[in-house]
């Protein structure tokens, strides 16, 4: 009897355990780490995901203030009109060329759920010159770089497109701020636009092989949600 009785106590355990998920975030400098039963697991990722969310955006309103003069009129705008889905800090205090950016990805797409990281790097000359953004986080995308850099108009060099497909107007001038240019990435996760992509590899799965994009895709959201 007591055989019988431990081999049944084992095999509940070993149950339990078939239906046990962990689930890690990590937050900056905090690690939260939760176990949950399997029925429990989907609604208390979706609660996870939203906190870090949260967190994410508090970030954002911290630290924009931070940002020199030389970015007072970008820093008067975010502060006026602060962007849902996206936050911003230096990457070192000593170095304001260099911002650290993160993406939310915009609800009802693809990307949803996404935590992507990515650096903007400013030129001596700006706001004459547009910044460069490179995703560090794992991007899937038809107007994104397979290392990284993203690829859109308001990111171009003023003027006219030499290779004629751009209008002047729809590419970088010194109006433009951080704020249309992360308007513009949110845009561009939102709808990718595979007839002038950066990455012909996406594009031609984006139109040939769809399902296969999604699940790359799904990929790169669960990725970003580990980082």
């Amino acid at each position: 009897m007591r055989r019988r009785s431990r081999a049944r106590t084992d095999a509940r355990a070993r149950g339990r355990e078939r239906v046990v998920v962990v689930i890690v975030f990590l937050f900056e400098r905090n690690d939260v780490r939760v176990v949950l039963d399997d029925d429990d697991a989907r609604a208390r990722e979706r609660e996870l995901v939203e906190l870090k969310r949260r967190r994410v955006m508090m970030r954002g309103r911290l630290t924009i203030a931070r940002f020199c003069d030389w970015t007072t009129r970008d820093d008067a705008e975010l502060s006026r009109h602060p962007i849902e889905g996206f936050s911003a800090g230096l990457v070192d205090d000593c170095n304001v060329f260099e911002w650290q950016v993160t993406v939310m990805g915009p609800p009802d797409t693809l990307y949803e759920g996404g935590f992507f990281t990515c650096n903007m790097t400013f030129p001596n000359d700006y706001p004459n010159s547009p910044p460069k953004v490179k995703f560090v986080s794992e991007m899937w995308h038809p107007n994104v770089y397979q290392d990284g850099r993203v690829c859109i108009s308001i990111l171009h060099s003023p003027g006219d497109d030499p290779h004629g497909y751009e209008d002047a107007s729809e590419r970088w001038s010194p109006v433009q701020t951080v704020e249309t240019i992360m308007l513009s990435i949110i845009s561009m996760l939102s709808s990718p636009n595979d007839e002038s992509p950066a990455n012909l590899d996406a594009a031609k799965e984006f139109r040939e092989d769809y399902s296969a994009f999604k699940k790359r895709v799904a990929r790169c959201v669960r990725k970003s949600q580990e980082e």
